[in-house]
């Protein structure tokens, strides 16, 4: 079965009114390119029921005055069937009569707010999520009202309820948090260089001015995890597992682990030098995770590196 494919126009418009360094073009684009890549066809494939297997992105123009990024990304779906569903759900409604034709070319062309609509979610999502960890209180409830706004605006234009809407963005964005905001923070970077510029997208899609400033240029996410070696440490052993150096074991670190956690032993730690022994000294490392719903990182594990002699 063969695949087809469609085009959608979209634009970036930055309303700076000074030159825009190349650099940060280059940035934003690279970013745009894998939004679109590695996010939005499943997106689009949820909203609309189809299968769409790929995007690739063109860059047709720069224009000035206001710096304009205008793209042509194509669709590629699964078989023709697919891509017709896809029209049919761009044809409800206030959406009907958005096909026109490539100035050279046969293929039908959508420009739409529906396909602004996802991008702009995804982006606003990326901010979201890093200003929720990291901004203000005021930048908090500034960049959700902003992210409400979109949602809203996306849900309208796919005739879908707003709760359902964000339930797609979020889902296709889990896991990718990380990424999403750096590459949300390079699409904006062009309008940081200016204070009041902003970010266009289509219709009343906007990244207005606050919502820039509050999206640093550089991201960085507190860890989820991390480790911190102790030497010398008193492992108090509450739980034992003869069977097995993987699992069922439990300990606690007195002052520094109260709580009792998982026990594992590293590369070249035996049963034998923990066996019939409630406290050890060694060398460990503690493992620390952040945990659902929790701000601060938390001891989960504790592992053995190497056990030191007992004292006489």
């Amino acid at each position: 079965m063969s695949k087809a494919t469609l085009f959608i126009e979209h634009s970036l418009v930055y309303t700076n009114k000074e030159p825009v360094p190349i650099e940060d073009v280059l940035a934003s684009l690279e970013a745009m390119k894998r939004i679109s890549k590695k996010l939005l066809p499943s997106a689009l494939s949820k909203l609309t029921g189809s299968d769409i297997v790929g995007v690739d992105v063109f860059v047709d123009a720069f224009e000035y005055g206001s710096f304009k990024e205008s793209f042509w990304l194509q669709l590629v779906f699964s078989s023709e069937r697919s891509m017709k569903r896809f029209q049919k759900a761009f044809q409800k409604g206030d959406l009907a009569g958005m096909y026109k034709e490539l100035p050279l070319g046969d293929k039908p062309v959508v420009k739409t707010i529906v396909i602004s609509s996802v991008i702009a979610a995804l982006i606003s999502y990326g901010v979201v999520k890093f200003v929720n960890q990291t901004g203000t209180a005021s930048e908090k409830a500034l960049v959700e009202a902003n992210n409400n706004t979109v949602i809203m605006i996306g849900a309208e234009a796919y005739q879908a309820d707003p709760s359902a809407f964000q339930g797609v963005i979020e889902a296709v964005a889990a896991g990718k948090h990380k990424q999403l905001a750096e590459d949300a923070a390079k699409v904006l970077a062009p309008a940081q260089n200016e204070v009041g510029a902003k970010l266009e997208m289509g219709g009343d899609l906007e990244m207005p001015s606050a919502v820039v400033q509050a999206m640093p240029r550089d991201i960085e996410f507190q860890p989820h995890e991390t480790e911190q070696a102790f030497t010398n440490a008193r492992i108090d052993i509450r739980q034992t597992n003869r069977d097995s150096a993987l699992s069922g074991w439990r300990g606690r670190i007195t002052g520094t682990v109260d709580d009792k956690v998982k026990l594992t032993m590293g590369e070249g730690v035996e049963i034998s030098e923990l066996a019939g022994k409630l406290e050890i000294t060694a060398d460990v490392r503690v493992r620390y995770r952040k945990k659902d719903g929790e701000s601060a990182l938390v001891p989960v594990e504790i592992i053995i590196d190497q056990v030191k002699p007992a004292r006489n």
